[in-house]
């Protein structure tokens, strides 16, 4: 039969201190690990497209601009655009243009944050006669 190892008082009041002491240890790094983060905004906002495709007069034309982060939905504008082009509330420029020439297309995007962010880029587009 094994003997029971007797533990003194002061022996037992020092491994109860370390336990205690682990314990409030764990309890900080718990609450200090648990504290939830202040939530995190949207990714800034920008417009990945670097150009847009050349048209021509008479023919139907499609361009597409890639934009990333911000916050959903976003709104689109354009500028510049030549007669019978049009950008609604969507991320394509389509219609069918009926003067030719090169074009300074400014397009900006707005995203739904409070306050709203704002981007733009310009694009210059190139729209020949039909042979």
């Amino acid at each position: 039969m094994k003997k029971r190892q007797r533990v003194g008082s002061r022996a037992f009041a020092r491994a109860v201190g370390l336990v205690a002491f682990a314990i409030l240890l764990g309890s900080v790094a718990q609450r200090a690990g648990s504290t939830p983060m202040p939530p995190q905004g949207p990714a800034p906002m920008k417009i990945d497209t670097t150009a847009l495709p050349d048209g021509t007069v008479g023919q139907p034309y499609l361009g597409e601009i890639q934009v990333e982060g911000g916050a959903l939905p976003w709104a689109f504008t354009a500028t510049g655009l030549p007669k019978g082009l049009t950008f609604g509330n969507s991320d394509t420029i389509h219609g069918t243009p009926t003067e030719g020439g090169t074009f300074d297309v400014v397009v900006t995007v707005t995203d739904s944050a409070k306050p709203p962010a704002k981007v733009s880029a310009t694009f210059k587009v190139k729209f020949t006669p039909a042979h």
